[in-house]
Parts: C-alpha cells; structure tokens; sequence
C-alpha cells in the first residue's frame, strides 16, 4: 500500500468491477464468440460416449467456472473493503498526506492536509506546493525535491510553510519517490506540524543559553557534566577556585580529577543512582569535598539541575556549588572563640555582663559572686535596677540608655552597688554595646573595687593627715612650748587654790571662789590638753564615764547658758536614754567635744530653730557612714542636730581642718572646734559621722565603745588619810620656781619633809651627800639636763631610787624610757593633790 505502483492496480481493478457485465450479458456475449467460430468438421463422427464424456467435462468445466467467478466475486468485494479503509486511513490520518508532481504541483491532498492548509482539497489540486512555504526556505524544499528525483533517496527536513490565512509554522516533510497510474514520476510528503515542538526547542535553546550565561557570570563555582560524569562545562569561579583551566579539564573524567579517594565511589555510584533517575530528589543538594589542584580540600555544597531531553531522559547536570571551607573554618574559629569566650568568662577575675532592654541577658560567676546572687538569680529577669544604690541609679540609667541607642560606643565610670545582703559595694565598670540578634545590647566588665576605694580613702585620711602634721609642725612646736609655760603656771594657779580649799572653813564663803579658781584651773588645763590633743601630743585621761552626766554637767555650767542667753530663738532640748551605757573616757575631754557640738549647732541658726541632743545604745554589726571599718560591739551613741543652715556639700571634707570656720572672730570661732572634736572621738577609739543638707540642717552622730564598768563617780572618794605621808623625803626637781613652791606646799601639806632644786644637775650633786625617799622629777628643764638623763645619773648614785615623772608635755617616749629604767607613774601638770598624792604613795609602796 504504500507504492505508487500498488494504488495503480487498485485503481485498475476498481475499474474493471464497475464495468463488470450481468450474467445474461456474458451470455449473449459468448453465444456470439462461438457462432463466429467453426464447428469441427468431424462434429457428425463424434459418438455418443464422447459426446456424453464431451458434456460431462462442460459441466464440470461449468462448475470451475462458476467457483472461480464466486470466488472473483469475493475477491472484488475484499478489494472494494480494502479500498475503503484505505481511503479512510488516507483521508483521515493524523498527519497530512500530499503527493506533487515531478513540476511541483499538488496532485493529491487528504483531509488532514487540506485542513493544515486551510484549504478544501479541490482548492489544492494543481497548486504549486511552493506556494505555501516561506520564501527564505523555499531553497531548501528545491535541493531536497532534487535530490529525491535524481536519487530515489527518501528526504525527511524542516521548514517554515504558510496557511491560507498567512499564519506560518514550522512544517517536518518527509518525501519519498512513486509513479502515478501512468508511470510518471511523483512525490510522496508526509507533512506534520512541528510548531509546538519547535518552539520548545527554541525556549529549551534560550533556557540553555541563560543558564550558560548564569553560569558564567555567577559568583558561585558552576559545572556540567554528561551522563558519563564527563566535564562538559566549567566557568571561571571554578577554575580560580581549582587552580585548573578549562582546557586542561573539559572532556576529563568529573570523579577521577575531583573526587578523593575515599570517597570517590560512593559519589560515583549517587552519580550513576541519579543518571538511572533512582534517586534524583535526594541528590538536588549535597555536600562533598573536591580536591583542587594544589592538593587542598575544599567543602563544596551542590545544588543540582538536570537536564532532559524531549523524552525525558536525563542528558546532563549542571552544578552550582558554594564553596563552604571559609566559612566551616570561620564557624570552627567562631565556635573556638566563644569557647575561649566562655572559658575566659567562666573564669575571669572581672565581672562580665550583657543588658537588653535593661534586662541582664548573660552574666558570668564573678558578675554573680560580687553581687552575692546565683548566675540563675541574676538571668530571671533582674533588672540592673534591682543591683545599684538608688542615689547613682539616675546615673547607671543614663550610661545604659546612652550606649543602647548608640549614643556613645564606650564608657568608663564606677557606681555604688548593693549586694543581695543589703551591703553596700563600689564597682567600676568599663561599657560598649553591640547588635546581638538584631537587638542593642549593652555589655561591659565589671570590678569590685570597694577594697581599692578603701585603699584610696585610706590613702587620703593619710594624706590628709601627712598635710595636717605638716600644716600643725609649727603649731605643734608652739603648742608644745605654750602648754608647757601654760601647765606650769596653771599648775601654781590650781595647787594654791586647791591648798586654800583645804584650809578655808566650809562657812567661810571665800571657799566657794577657791573652788570655783579650782575648777577654772581644771578647764583651763583642758583647754591646753585640747592643743596638745589637736597636734597629737596630748595624754588620753581615761575612766569610766556617764555620757548623760557630761551633758548635764554642761548645761549647767555657765558657760551653756551664756550660749542660750546669746540666742534666745534657739531651743536646746534632750532626748536621753535612761539605760545608757557607760564609755570609757577623760569627761573634761568629752564635755568639751559635746559643748563644740552644740555651741556650733546653735549658732549655725539663724532665727529660730531647735538643737537636740540624743544620747542612745546601739549595737553596730557593719560599716558606719564615712568609716572604712569598725569593731562590732555595743555602743554609746551621742547625737546632736539641729535645724540650722547646713553644710554645703564642697564644704564637708574641711570641716576638720584645724582653723577652719565660718565663724566671725567676734563669735566664738577659733577654727579648733571640729578638729579637737575628731581627735577627741578617735581618741576615744569612736567614730564620727556627719549628715547636712543646705537649708535644712545637719547631725552629729558619735559612736563611743560602750564599757559594763561602773563609773568613777560610782566609787568611794578616796580619803586624804590614805595618800597622806608620813616623814619620808620628797626631793622637788623643777626648773620654774613658781611650780618648786607650791609643790613644797603641797607635799608639806601632806605631810612629807621636802626638799627642791631648780635643775638636774643640782638633783645629782644633792643625792651624792644627801638622800630622798622619793624624786617628784620634771622631764623637761631648761636650760641643763632633762629628767631622763637626771634619772640616769642619779641611779649611778642609787639604784634603788625611786620617782614620780611629772610634765606639762604629752607623755613622751623620753619619760616611757625613763619607767623602764625604774621610774614610777607619769602624772601630767597641773596636778590636783589628790591625783600626785596617790601617786607618790603608790610609788613608795611598791617594791
């Protein structure tokens, strides 16, 4: 059926049936052949058996006949059958049929070519096939028609062809040689529309195209590879990440150059899965190492694309890779960094710390410890609130808002933290910030540096004091000479006046005045005890003391209510506690710091106004404001406030300068009020603390170590009787002979034989002829020899000697030595005769 040659004969026979004759026509037909052909001449001869025979072989010659013409019958009907599908299966095939002439026109077209065309088929007979191909390719129809006639040779090729309606598409025709009925050579096309195909080609071309050009222009590593995993494709990413060019590698074997040994088959063998498309959806992404040229490794991660042909079979892979090596080694040095980090964190010495949105995010265990917390206490929602003193808050809140909204990148400042105790620290911290998951995070380090602010206070106090003993140096040298002339004056002033207490009747009212010059000579020598205080040369009288009895003793001394009467709009009152406890003190000493306390609170008013003194026990177990330790115990406190004009704040720090005041020197101010008031309270192993407020007042708090002793006034007087002579030898070694005087009175009074000289010298030519139960030795004498070279020379001359030191200096080292060698007590000028008395009955009583 599908020669030319073939559709001829169906042709012929088609024919032939159409003309076929009736049987009664075939009859006349044949009686007419044989009645124009002659009968045998020896037809009358025949016998009857062969003419019986001769008609037994008609007949059977009749039946041939009629089987072969039923079965022509048959024949005929098969071939018309035939016939029809044939036209059908022409006619309606999916692809279009179309045969041209040796000229190049349209002989015959069925209905598929017709509808192709846009033509009815009648319209297409005798039409140049030409006509419906374009122009630009109506070349390549000629040399393919050519070919097939001059060579017989079947021609398949495309072209661009044209319906009726000007709309083009892309046409695949495949010819092939035949003859029509005639024998004239004709051509055979099968046309079929390869438009949509085409097209296809053309976008998998373009898409080719762009991923070449993806490729080559992309900042990751890109190859393509066969389905054998030859190297088909390298861009330049590649070949400067490999060290290879692409000449040296293309055509070569992917897994042989790349792939490391020991790894090498199983990647060849994903290859192979992924070629097979056993196991493409597994492996569009994966990551192995390559080795490059120079020997190194490098992780790649792959993203794989492959490509298929129109039947779905995989042709090639194109790869982009991303070269991870970079970034697995800075991952490594990042995970080992912040190994260090933690490691460094976990056990430094500094706190470090991290704050988002004023919330702690990360502390490490110092951080914790210095506050007193648990690493878990601190990260459940603390605040830094939660950890600063409330009077620096304003500042910490300040310095972290700063730097969280990058304000600042780095700070250096130091606060005042409290502890989870309550205790109160120092810190310095050293701040930046930083963007940690998208959020400003401030962070810094952090020292405890209470101890170092201790240091520092201390260094200052020594400082302070360095620039005061420096300051005072004069002073001290006056002071010491003054209070030496001083004593020795004040000791005549007390020693008569005591003398005529004795002697005055108790009626006689002149014995009220020499109490009184008494009691003067008393304070008097407290005035020069508080000079000697303030340059620290001064002798710590203690006993056992009433802090309640002091300040009533005050405030009934004239010289309190001359304060009072002098402002008048100032109100004294006390607030004493009944159980208070005793402190262990000189009582002159304290009744002066508490008369400087208040004397400077009353006049600190200015129009009316309250002064309280408060006196109460308390047990202190931590630091006292402004002092950088203090012994846990009971304590004797004393308080006096008022509601005066207070200390500015740039004031505070001078208030114990020596000569420091505001005072008018018509008023009182000496500049000496404050600083005798230090030195008294750390003379008596106290502290002090003050508080002020510009316009509303200041307080005085002074903490005394409190004693469970009774006090002196407690105790019996001790009678005359008990520290009176009796006969023994008082030698008198003093250089003022004022003081040679009344000390001979005295002893005489107590009933001693005396005897005295002006000079050490004079004391050892004395004792070489003479001899004294007891020396009463001044330690300074000028001009000459002081008492502890007198004692020496005289202990050359008696061993034995005994002696009572007396001066108006501080107790000395000079007179500590003078003990050691075998002196008795030290009793300080002026000396009441009770005081010096004791002293030399003990003296001559001990052995």
């Amino acid at each position: 059926m599908k020669n030319g040659k073939g559709d001829i004969i169906m042709k012929k026979e088609n024919k032939a049936a159409e003309s076929e004759p009736k049987p009664v026509a075939l009859r006349e037909r044949a009686e007419k052949i044989a009645l124009e052909k002659a009968l045998p001449e020896n037809i009358d001869k025949i016998s009857q058996a062969e003419v019986k025979r001769t008609i037994q072989e008609l007949q059977v010659h009749q039946i041939e006949l009629e089987m072969q013409n039923e079965e022509l019958r048959l024949t005929q009907r098969e071939l018309k059958a035939s016939q029809a599908r044939y036209l059908d299966l022409y006619d309606l095939a999916p692809v279009s049929y179309v045969t041209v002439s040796e000229k190049g026109l349209i002989l015959e077209a069925n209905l598929t070519a017709a509808a192709l065309l846009g033509l009815p088929r009648s319209a297409l007979v005798k039409q140049p096939l030409t006509r419906f191909i374009i122009n630009e390719d109506q070349n390549i129809y000629y040399l393919h028609r050519k070919q097939l006639f001059e060579t017989g040779a079947p021609q398949a090729f495309e072209l661009r062809m044209v319906k009726k309606d000007e709309t083009a598409f892309w046409a695949h025709l495949v010819a092939t040689a035949a003859q029509d009925a005639d024998g004239a050579p004709v051509c055979r096309v099968v046309l079929s529309d390869i438009t949509e195909h085409k097209l296809a080609e053309e976008a998998l071309i373009k898409s080719e195209l762009k991923c070449r050009y993806i490729l080559l222009n992309t900042p990751q590593i890109g190859i393509s590879l066969d389905s054998d995993g030859k190297i088909i494709f390298v861009n330049d990413h590649f070949q400067k990440l490999t060290g290879w060019k692409a000449e040296e590698i293309i055509g070569q074997d992917w897994f042989d150059i790349f792939i490391p040994g020991k790894i090498r088959e199983e990647i060849r063998n994903v290859f192979k899965a992924v070629m097979r498309q056993e196991d493409t959806a597994g492996h569009s992404t994966y990551e192995n190492d390559i080795v490059i040229k120079n020997g190194e490794l490098r992780l790649i991660s792959w993203a794989n694309v492959l490509t298929k042909d129109l039947q779905g079979k995989i042709i090639d892979v194109t790869c982009l890779g991303m070269d991870l090596t970079e970034r697995i080694r800075n991952e490594e040095a990042l995970r080992n960094s912040e190994n260090k980090f933690r490691n460094i964190s976990e056990y430094s010495l500094v706190g470090i710390y991290m704050i988002q949105d004023g919330i702690f995010s990360y502390v490490n265990s110092k951080f914790a410890e210095i506050f007193g917390y648990t690493i878990e206490e601190c990260l459940n929602n603390m605040h830094f609130r939660q950890l600063v003193y409330p009077e620096d808050f304003d500042i910490v809140q300040e310095q972290v808002r700063k730097r969280a909204t990058g304000e600042i990148q780095s700070v250096h400042y130091g606060f005042r933290g409290i502890k989870k105790t309550g205790e109160l620290i120092h810190v310095e911290i050293f701040g930046s910030s930083i963007m940690l998951d998208g959020r400003p995070t401030v962070t810094g380090t952090m020292l405890d540096i209470t101890m170092r602010k201790r240091a520092e206070q201390e260094k200052r106090n020594l400082e302070e004091r360095l620039h005061n003993a420096e300051k005072m140096e004069v002073l001290g040298k006056l002071a010491g000479r003054v209070a030496h002339d001083l004593n020795n004056v004040l000791g005549v002033l007390s020693g008569y006046s005591e003398l005529l207490t004795i002697r005055i009747p108790a009626d006689n009212p002149l014995k009220e005045y020499a109490i009184n010059i008494v009691q003067s000579s008393v304070k008097a020598a407290a005035i020069v005890e508080d000079l000697l205080t303030l340059t620290r040369r001064g002798v710590r009288v203690m006993e056992v003391a009433k802090v309640n009895k002091i300040i009533a003793d005050l405030i009934a001394t004239p010289e309190f209510d001359k304060l009072v009467a002098y402002h008048p709009s100032v109100i004294v009152r006390t607030d004493l506690a009944k159980d208070l406890l005793n402190i262990s003190g000189s009582p002159v000493h304290l009744e002066k710091t508490v008369f400087n306390l208040v004397s400077n609170a009353v006049e600190a008013i200015a129009g009316g106004g309250k002064v309280i003194i408060k006196t109460e026990n308390r047990y202190i177990d931590k630091a006292i404001e402004g002092s950088q330790t203090v012994a846990e115990g009971e304590y004797v406190v004393l308080t006096v406030s008022d509601t005066g004009k207070g200390i500015p704040a740039s004031e505070l720090k001078k208030i114990y300068e020596p000569f420091y005041t505001k005072k008018s020197m018509r008023r009182s101010g000496t500049g000496l009020g404050l600083a005798i008031v230090q030195g008294a309270v750390q003379d008596h192993d106290g502290y002090i603390d003050v508080q002020s407020t510009e316009g509303k007042g200041t307080t005085f708090t002074l903490y005394f170590p409190a004693t469970r002793e009774k006090a002196a006034a407690e105790l019996q007087k001790t009678p005359m009787d008990q520290y009176t002579g009796r006969g023994e030898t008082v030698l008198v070694v003093d250089d003022v002979k004022e003081q040679r005087e009344v000390a001979t009175t005295l002893f005489t009074q107590l009933g001693y034989s005396v005897n005295a000289v002006s000079s050490g010298e004079d004391a050892v030519e004395y004792l070489k002829s003479n001899k004294a139960d007891i020396l009463v030795l001044d330690m300074i004498m000028e001009p000459g020899i002081d008492g502890l070279d007198t004692y020496k020379l005289v202990l050359e001359i008696n061993p034995l000697q005994k002696a009572v030191i007396v001066s108006g200096f501080s107790e000395t080292d000079r007179s500590r030595e003078a003990q050691k060698l075998g002196a008795g007590p030290y009793v300080k000028k002026p000396y009441m005769i009770e005081t010096i008395g004791i002293a030399i009955r003990d003296e001559l009583g001990r052995k």
